[in-house]
């Protein structure tokens, strides 16, 4: 999978639209503040459909020189959406709102630690099985970045806590969650659930 899509040997992983709220700017603001405030190096792989807000994303890489340092892979198949996401180091997810945060279930089916947004529903979902961040902060999310790349116990920490998560997690909308992904991925016709859960996954 690593030859197939180019792919670093460590990363960091976000499955998702590039849809403005998504945060992707602020992301990637952080990943410059971590190289040049401690000369720490993270390599970001993204998936998911580009939207008309790319654009603005490109720019940004160009502009704090991430290019070499991101990744964005488009629309991949679901088994190799699976596959990067055991690849990773972890997940982040910094979306600023969100209907079902349908990539923590993925990330923690996987084993995949995660940090993500402290907002709505995302940090009612994650509860502690994940390292929560200020979205709207470009300080904060760095914090959480460069801690969980850095701390291999914690990663370990998230992965247990994210397994226990997914025992209490509530198993009829997780069913209509990947009920929804795999109608997307079939070709289906999506209903309004379906379109709103998947505000939350990478299209």
């Amino acid at each position: 999978m690593k030859e197939k899509y180019g792919l670093p040997e460590k990363f960091a992983f976000y499955p998702a639209m590039t849809w403005e709220h998504k945060n992707h700017i602020r992301l990637l603001e952080a990943l410059a503040l971590i190289r040049d405030r401690r000369g720490i190096r993270i390599n970001l792989v993204c998936t998911g459909k580009q939207t008309e807000f790319f654009p603005n994303i490109a720019r940004k890489m160009r502009e704090l020189q991430l290019d070499s340092q991101v990744h964005f892979l488009g629309m991949v198949p679901p088994a190799d959406l699976r596959a990067i996401y055991r690849l990773a180091q972890f997940m982040v997810f910094p979306s600023l709102f969100e209907g079902a945060g349908v990539p923590l279930v993925e990330a923690w089916n996987e084993g995949t630690p995660v940090t993500c947004a402290a907002v709505t529903s995302i940090a009612e979902q994650a509860g502690d099985a994940a390292l929560l961040f200020d979205p709207t902060s470009v300080q904060a999310i760095a914090n959480a970045v460069e801690k969980i790349a850095t701390d291999r116990s914690l990663q370990e920490t998230l992965t247990r806590l994210g397994f226990e998560q997914l025992k209490n997690f509530n198993w009829e909308t997780t069913a209509k969650a990947y009920r929804a992904v795999y109608r997307r991925a079939a070709g289906q016709l999506l209903t309004e659930e379906d379109q709103w859960i998947l505000t939350g996954d990478q299209a």
